[in-house]
């Protein structure tokens, strides 16, 4: 069986033969080589993927970190805040005094205390009173009649 022979270079540049089963083998290294390098890519490639996504999980985690801490911070300020209000209040109300607000009255807008002999009664001919309709039957008349004239003894009697 005779074997093709093929001509070809070396990289020297010198011209040489052949056989094809030297070529087959030749061509199915490169072949070999050529998928050993794209594994080696993909291999890196998946490596760098799984890098950047634990690099951008540990950033988000940073951030979430600094977004608590500063929650944090505005709650424990809010709460001061809420305590000095309430402080505050309580000693704004303390401050207004019967005393101070007399001062004011004299000072700021000119009133004087009443004497004695300024003051004036009143009397009142009819002190206030309430009047409740009976019902139509003659027992709760009698009963309220009754009810009325007991009140008009006891306030006689005071």
């Amino acid at each position: 069986m005779k074997q093709d022979t093929v001509r070809r270079k070396n990289r020297n540049g010198a011209e040489y033969n052949e056989t094809y089963r030297e070529k087959v083998s030749r061509e199915r290294r490169r072949k070999q080589r050529k998928r050993k390098r794209l594994a080696v890519l993909r291999s890196m490639l998946a490596c760098c993927v799984i890098v950047a996504l634990a690099a951008s999980v540990l950033h988000m985690k940073m951030v979430k970190t600094a977004l608590s801490d500063q929650i944090i911070e505005q709650k424990q300020t809010i709460a001061d805040l809420d305590s000095e209000y309430t402080r505050l209040k309580a000693e704004n109300a303390s401050s207004m005094t019967l005393e101070e607000v007399e001062e004011y009255a004299e000072n700021v807008l000119g009133l004087v205390r009443l004497d004695r002999s300024q003051e004036e009664y009143l009397a009142v001919e009819k002190p206030d009173q309430v009047e409740v309709n009976s019902g139509s039957s003659g027992m709760d008349k009698l009963v309220s009649n009754l009810v009325r004239s007991f009140n008009a003894i006891l306030s006689f009697l005071r």
